[in-house]
């Protein structure tokens, strides 16, 4: 009877380093890179297809790419040993699984028009593939940020209001997904403006 092959030591420290609306960065640390020859086994649930890739036996990070925007999924990561048949390959326990979500597409074209000395008109176009859940707007006047949830994925624009007369803005706006948990962000797209002084109106661009 041929003796059972003992486990490879698991990687440690599965972590999520950054993650976009389509690709996904892993990394993980090894316990003793120099014990044994590993290949390392990197996978992700992509819905109901599991993608994998083999990495070389130093490797301590990968990245996932074609991932769906707003889209949950999960990683693992496992060490193997015995590569060739013959040498009874044997698999670590698994590292996760590790769930993440990522990032829904941002708003775009976002520009800015009928401004006055207390409002302004932001416009912007939703992404044609996704719906988000809604949208943030950050509006900073100085050291001072205002925050606002808009919870209404279809919406396309927002009049800001309560500005103070001739000072410079700063507004991002970015898509917000929520996962029963937190809520993710889109990359944020931005522009500045500067409010009229007081009786004044006019249209400006971005």
């Amino acid at each position: 009877m041929v003796e059972e092959r003992a486990r490879p030591r698991r990687v440690e420290l599965l972590s999520v380093s950054n993650v976009s609306s389509s690709v996904v960065w892993l990394q993980w640390q090894l316990q003793d890179p120099h014990s044994s020859p590993l290949l390392s086994t990197a996978s992700g649930q992509y819905q109901s297809e599991s993608v994998s890739a083999l990495l070389n036996a130093s490797a301590t990070e990968h990245s996932f790419s074609w991932l769906l925007p707003a889209h949950k999924y999960t990683a693992d990561v496992l060490t193997q040993s015995g590569v060739r048949p013959d040498e009874f390959p044997s698999t670590s326990h698994s590292a996760g699984p590790l769930t993440f979500w990522t990032r829904p597409l941002p708003p775009l074209n976002l520009s800015l028009s009928h401004v006055s000395s207390t409002t302004a008109l932001i416009t912007w176009t939703r992404p044609s593939r996704t719906l988000s859940d809604g949208f943030v707007v950050n509006v900073t006047r100085g050291l001072n940020t205002r925050s606002r949830f808009l919870p209404n994925g279809k919406l396309q624009s927002y009049t800001l209001r309560e500005l103070t007369p001739g000072q410079q803005y700063y507004v991002s706006l970015t898509s917000v997904q929520n996962t029963g948990r937190e809520q993710v962000h889109s990359s944020a797209q931005h522009l500045h403006f500067t409010t009229c002084k007081s009786g004044f109106t006019y249209k400006q661009s971005r």
